[in-house]
Order: C-alpha cells, then structure tokens, then sequence
C-alpha cells in the first residue's frame, strides 16, 4: 500500500512537470504572442463581467488567470498589467480581504505613476480606490489624503479638457474668417470666449488672444465701436483704432 502511494506521488510529480510551459524568454512569434495575450483580454473581460455580477471569487479567479498570462509575454511596468492588478484589487476589496486588496492596488498606483505622471485619470482612479479602500481600514486619514488627490486631478484633467475644447471652437472661427464666413467665425469665437473665462484670469494668452480675434472680426464688418472694445479688452488700452475710409 505504501509503496502504490509512492508511484502515486511520482506519476503525479512526472506529469505536473511534463506540462509545457511559456516563459518570458522563450522565442514565441509576434502572432503566437498576439493571440495568447488575446486570451488575457477575454478573461480579464469575464472577470469584468463576472464583478458586475456580484460574483467576485469568479472575477478574482478570471483575474489571476489573465495576469499569469500577461506575465508570461509582458514586462511588469506596462499599464495593461497595472489594470490587472487594480482589478484584482477591487475583487479583493468586495471579497472584504483588504490587505491583499491594498497589496493590488498600490502596485497598480505605483505603475501608473512610473508611467503617466500624477496627472492622470488613470492614477487619479486609484486614489479614489485608495481613499475609498483606508475608509473601509478606519484610516480616515489616509482616506481624506487620497480622496483629495482624486479631487486635484480630476479638476485639473476637466479645466485642460475645457481649454482645448475652447481652442478648438477658436481654430474653427479662424477657419470660418478665412473662408468670408464672418457671423460662423463670430459665433464660434464666442464660444471659445466663454470657455475660457470659465478657467482662465484677466492676463490669460488665450483670453486675450480670443478677445483680439473677435476685435479683428467686428473691424473687418465695419463695426468700429465694438472692435474698438474688445482690442482694449485684449489689449489694455493700447490700440487706437481709426475708420476704413474707401476712396
């Protein structure tokens, strides 16, 4: 009996170890390596499916699978694996296992900021899932701290995706003028104005730049007193405008 309990455990030893494996250094095609890591995005996305659910032992269990996978092809500072890991995180976090839930997500953190910055929404994200993580650990500190930083990047992100919505409304006005489309070029310059009095100061380049535009466009049509405002709102004063007179 001993000695069949014996084989038993070689057999299965023999076989674990005639498993074939692929590591990181071994020469797999681009297109191999394509359609493997494919099989990570499916189960990451089971996973996703699977957390939405409320099924969260399956959704770790999708997780672990696809980062094993990513791992095997991938190096360990990439924004793919550092989603992975946030992933993991959360699963972790609604399994109410806060200690490895911590343990992904700063690993998560710490690769997002290599990568992107502090500026990010991606690392703004876990912050929020810091702070969120510290209040369920009674650290109504460190929950403040992060939650905080949330704040500052996502109000930060909004006032940059402001400005370029309203330089885009600015190129759009330029390019109305040029075509003799003057009311277009007025309307559209209005719109960047508005914008950026939402997020800029008195001395702003923009500002000021729109303001000369809108000066620009009210000389072109002849009316005086209102391009005569608007370069002295751009201006301060410094420009004398005189009539067009055609002989």
């Amino acid at each position: 009996m001993v000695y069949r309990y014996t084989i038993l455990i070689v057999m299965f030893a023999f076989i674990g170890c005639s498993i074939p494996k692929i590591s990181i250094h071994q020469k797999v095609s681009p297109k191999h390596k394509q359609e493997i890591l494919k099989k990570a995005d499916i189960l990451n996305n089971r996973g996703i499916k699977a957390y939405r659910e409320k099924r969260f032992n399956d959704a770790l269990s999708y997780y672990m699978q696809s980062l094993n996978i990513k791992r095997r092809f991938l190096k360990e500072n990439t924004l793919t694996i550092a989603t992975t890991y946030n992933n993991i995180g959360l699963a972790y976090k609604a399994l109410q296992n806060y200690k490895m839930a911590l343990k992904y997500i700063l690993a998560s953190l710490k690769i997002r900021e290599d990568i992107l910055g502090k500026n990010s929404s991606l690392v703004a994200e876990s912050y929020n899932n810091l702070g969120t993580l510290y209040l369920k650990l009674g650290k109504l500190d460190r929950a403040i701290e992060y939650t905080k930083k949330t704040i500052e990047i996502k109000s930060s992100i909004i006032k940059k995706e402001k400005r370029d919505t309203a330089i885009a409304y600015n190129n759009l006005a330029v390019m109305y003028e040029r075509n003799g489309e003057y009311n277009l070029a007025l309307d559209n310059y209005f719109k960047a104005l508005n914008i950026a009095k939402e997020i800029s100061n008195i001395d702003d380049r923009f500002l000021r730049h729109i303001y000369i535009n809108i000066a620009t466009i009210y000389y072109t049509v002849g009316n005086y007193q209102k391009a005569k405002e608007f370069f002295r709102l751009g201006n301060g004063n410094r420009i004398e405008l005189k009539p067009i007179i055609v002989k």
